[in-house]
């Protein structure tokens, strides 16, 4: 049997990452470019810290009073693909 990825989830997250860059943007520009790895490393961990927090404080709550982790999720995601970019650039530069 063949491992197929699910595009239209993968495309379905993408769309999640794309709004939530643009929502981002209308408040950091593309700060993202300049700014230093470790800035984005730092806030790649502080997602992450946010995320686990939210997921732990869900596990004790009934299914109506946990609170929404798809956009720390998504803030994760696009972290790390501001990282990967980033890293792509300086690697492809040299």
């Amino acid at each position: 049997m063949e491992n197929k990825i699910d595009e239209e989830l993968f495309n379905e997250f993408f769309d999640a990452m794309l709004e939530r860059m643009r929502e981002k943007q209308k408040v950091y520009g593309d700060s993202w470019k300049d700014c230093t790895k470790l800035h984005l490393k730092n806030r790649l961990i502080d997602k992450f810290d946010d995320w686990y927090s939210t997921m732990r404080r869900n596990l004790t709550l009934p299914d109506k009073k946990q609170l929404d982790e798809t956009k720390l999720l998504v803030d994760i995601a696009n972290f790390a693909m501001m990282i990967w970019l980033r890293h792509k650039k300086q690697f492809k530069e040299r």
